[in-house]
């Protein structure tokens, strides 16, 4: 990514996580990483269309999903993180390349 380039809005990557895909951002994963007996934690990541990067962002939903900060408005630009797609025997996302 350039210096110049600009990382996706979180508008933008709730926008996708709502549609799967907008038009400039695809989904890629939202999976669960943590869990515990008050919710869990998940990160979504959405895959840019023009320059194949990817863009995470991590949230938390409580245990009866009533509450979700991504989809409340809780969150913000400084969210958004770019991830890079890592293979070992699984997929899993790193906040480095």
């Amino acid at each position: 990514m350039s210096t110049t380039e600009a990382k996706p809005t979180i508008k933008e990557m709730l926008e996708c996580w709502r549609s799967d895909e907008t038009d400039t951002l695809i989904r890629e994963s939202d999976e669960v990483f943590d869990t515990n007996r008050h919710g869990s934690d998940h990160q979504f990541v959405a895959k840019r269309k023009y320059d194949e990067t990817h863009w995470s962002v991590r949230y938390r939903v409580n245990q009866g999903a009533d509450y979700n900060d991504f989809r409340e408005g809780d969150l913000d630009d400084s969210d958004v993180k770019q991830v890079f797609k890592k293979t070992r025997t699984e997929v899993y996302w790193s906040f480095t390349p």
